[in-house]
């Protein structure tokens, strides 16, 4: 084998690697909404990092009605709880844009819509969620969630 069929072979695995982290970081969106939907608050804690972040601005999620930044697992644990007593949302993930910046930091948007069972199952919020995934312990997280959200009027 020549120097150039081990670059090949290198830069394939790259390739590979990186087809791989996008699909793991494209899964945590998904489960987050499974998550919301089954109230599964262990398994939503689970795909933040130790130290994860959850943005949301006022108003806009049911979870936190004032809004605010919440860091680290005590804190995710009480604005997800809260979220799962006052509302019974149905998101659903659209696009999905993945930037990867190494082998253990990535970023991304995430488009969602919110329907509610309590409201005819109509769309009443349209979701950009800025994300920041972190590698920890072999398994991509996310780092940070920060929500941006167009509530639309009944």
């Amino acid at each position: 084998m020549g120097s150039a069929d081990v670059a090949e072979i290198s830069e394939r695995d790259r390739q590979i690697d990186a087809m791989l982290a996008r699909e793991a970081i494209r899964d945590l969106p998904v489960r987050y909404c499974h998550c919301v939907r089954t109230r599964d608050l262990e398994t939503m804690l689970d795909l933040f990092a130790d130290d994860g972040i959850v943005e949301m601005p006022k108003g806009v999620a049911a979870s936190s009605a004032n809004g605010g930044v919440f860091q680290g697992r005590e804190a995710l644990s009480q604005v997800f709880t809260a979220g799962y007593t006052r509302s019974d949302p149905w998101p659903f993930v659209h696009n999905h844009v993945v930037n990867l910046h190494g082998d253990d930091r990535a970023s991304g948007f995430v488009y969602a819509e919110i329907r509610k069972s309590d409201e005819a199952m109509r769309v009443t919020l349209i979701v950009v969620y800025e994300d920041e995934y972190v590698k920890e312990r072999g398994r991509w997280k996310f780092a940070r969630r920060k929500m941006n959200g167009t509530p639309i009027p009944a």
